[in-house]
């Protein structure tokens, strides 16, 4: 064992070169399509999309925010395959569905919170132009499951 990790003079410096190499690349890697992802994330936020918690349940717990330059930005929070945050450029045709989407359901006329009689179940929250809503899935109205699922289907893609 003491051989394997003894190096010569002349390896030493390669092999912390190399070291170095991968420590930085795994450190500044990012799930992102973006060359400048400081100037993505500074964007104005256009949509979130929450999944909460309950108390004792293993609900996945995940935000999802579309940002204004075709960015969506996912973070991971628990009992979900992908902690931590990701960046994805949306495609033009989809960002622009997305927005007319939200933008046509009248986002605004739906009340803040549909709640049932049950506490226990899990929230799910979306926020569009500064409104908020959070909803329980089974008392929900059906045009704002449709928003959320629109959203959902981004998460496979992070």
């Amino acid at each position: 064992m003491n051989q394997l990790l003894n190096f010569s003079n002349k390896s030493r410096p390669l092999f912390l070169v190399l070291s170095l190499f991968l420590l930085a690349q795994s450190f500044f890697s990012c799930a992102t399509k973006s060359k400048n992802s400081s100037k993505i994330v500074d964007s104005p936020v256009l949509i979130t999309y929450s999944k909460e918690g309950t108390r004792g349940l293993r609900n996945p717990l995940y935000t999802i925010e579309i940002l204004e330059g075709k960015v969506a930005k996912y973070t991971g929070i628990a009992n979900v395959p992908v902690i931590g945050e990701r960046l994805i450029e949306l495609d033009k045709k989809e960002y622009q569905t997305i927005i007319q989407k939200f933008e046509g359901a009248n986002f605004t006329a739906f009340e803040t919170v549909y709640k049932g009689k049950m506490r226990d179940l899990p929230l799910t929250s979306i926020t569009f132009n500064k409104h908020k809503i959070t909803y329980q899935p089974a008392v929900c109205p059906e045009k704002l499951m449709d928003l959320a699922e629109i959203m959902e289907r981004l998460v496979p893609t992070f």
